[in-house]
């Protein structure tokens, strides 16, 4: 091939540029250009979730379905159910009728904090209907209306009666299933073999940047994951002869009472307080949770309230960045930004988790912890292939002390 004559240019240039026969014209390159060594990753590890329920107990589990059991009080609130009874047809009517069940026993003074009325119970026709003295505890009769609140406060017995009937409020039984999680890699013996300007070892540089892919994988699950147990092609139910695909319930499948849909309508100071209340209304859970706050919501909540807003440094390094608190009277929310949720789509960019990181456990298949596992490929194969594989899962507890915040308005 001939070479090409490249010719000087009028005063004041001298000779070629660097456009013409440096590398710059897209044509040549045989100067050596300066690059660092190190690749610059847009998406470090942001597995926030997974770092704090694996800080609250990473529990072994010998099978891939794990169970425990969770138990709370007895509600002691319900709302009245005109369907079911006919107190609100008139105030000589002695049918009460509730929505749900296992909420009032006979010889319970219900108040329906509408009217201030006191129903006293004494008896009970079915789940969810009960027959009432009216205007008991010194309250007048009142007319009620369908959905009025009622909240049970206390009981009341005639003097020298008998034991009331007893009752247990039952435990709830959970379960969750390990997941295998496998990311592979690789390389022909001939690229691992060449120099590039990130010098040797791109075998080890390759495993970091699948690692990071790796924990954000697991991560996504543990956030978004449903619980399901199907054949191998992922199928139907397990029958015989299949092999199983087992997928763990991630958090937004459990945590369901304490949702905060805003449906793109702006968050307002009393709006979050209201949604706290209930957050923090579980007491034996303690009064700190922690927000993990999608990108959008974490400028909304700046700019909410900004005299409530402090930032504290994370010397216990569970986050490994600056921590943000919102101080109530309910409690402390520690707000960390976690980029993920934009991937979860608008509405959790613009949202986030609330949670309570004693009530979360990682599960690992004993023996099936994350490992980095190499030569995975053929005897024949001039090259190399490694893979990150393990067996984990999610097990959140209690939701009702979590919650989900979701499609707040961006920041005017």
């Amino acid at each position: 091939m001939a070479s090409t004559q490249v010719l000087g240019y009028a005063s004041p240039t001298r000779g070629p540029v660097t456009g013409d026969t440096l590398g710059f014209n897209g044509t040549t390159s045989i100067i050596e250009r300066e690059v660092g060594t190190e690749i610059l990753y847009l998406d470090p590890s942001v597995a926030v979730y997974t770092i704090l329920s694996d800080k609250a107990g990473n529990a072994p589990t010998d099978v891939p379905r794990y169970e425990w059991y969770e138990k709370t009080l007895r509600d002691k609130t319900t709302l009245l159910e005109a369907d079911n009874g006919d107190v609100e047809d008139a105030t000589t009517n002695t049918s009460l009728g509730i929505s749900g069940t296992d909420v009032i026993a006979i010889g319970d003074l219900v108040l329906n904090k509408n009217t201030d009325e006191v129903y006293l119970v004494t008896a009970r026709t079915d789940g969810n209907t009960f027959t009432v003295v009216r205007a008991s505890g010194g309250t007048s009769a009142a007319a009620a209306t369908d959905a009025d609140p009622l909240v049970v406060i206390g009981s009341a017995f005639a003097e020298g009666v008998d034991v009331p009937a007893t009752d247990e409020w039952q435990e709830a039984h959970k379960y969750n299933l390990t997941q295998i999680f496998r990311r592979s890699f690789g390389s022909s013996a001939t690229r691992e073999a060449t120099q590039t300007y990130f010098g040797r070892g791109f075998r080890d540089r390759l495993a970091k940047e699948k690692g990071i892919e790796f924990a954000m994988d697991i991560e996504r699950a543990f956030i978004a994951g449903g619980r399901a147990e199907v054949q191998a092609d992922g199928a139907g139910a397990v029958s015989a002869g299949t092999g199983v695909l087992r997928t763990t319930g991630g958090f937004l499948s459990v945590a369901t009472t304490n949702v905060l849909d805003l449906a793109g309508v702006a968050l307002s100071e009393p709006t979050f307080e209201d949604y706290l209340e209930d957050v923090f209304a579980h007491t034996a859970s303690g009064d700190t949770r922690t927000l993990l706050a999608g990108p959008s919501f974490v400028t909304v909540l700046d700019m909410l309230a900004v005299d409530k807003i402090r930032t504290v440094s994370d010397s216990s390094l569970t986050y490994g960045i600056a921590v943000r608190q919102w101080q109530t009277s309910h409690g402390t929310l520690n707000i960390v930004k976690h980029r993920i949720l934009s991937d979860l789509g608008t509405a959790f960019a613009r949202g986030g988790l609330v949670i309570d990181p004693k009530k979360l456990r990682l599960r690992t298949l004993s023996g099936r912890a994350t490992k980095l596992l190499k030569n995975r490929q053929g005897p024949g194969v001039d090259g190399w292939v490694d893979e990150y594989l393990c067996e984990v899962g999610a097990q959140t507890m209690n939701e009702e002390v979590h919650g989900v915040i979701k499609d707040a308005a961006l920041a005017a």
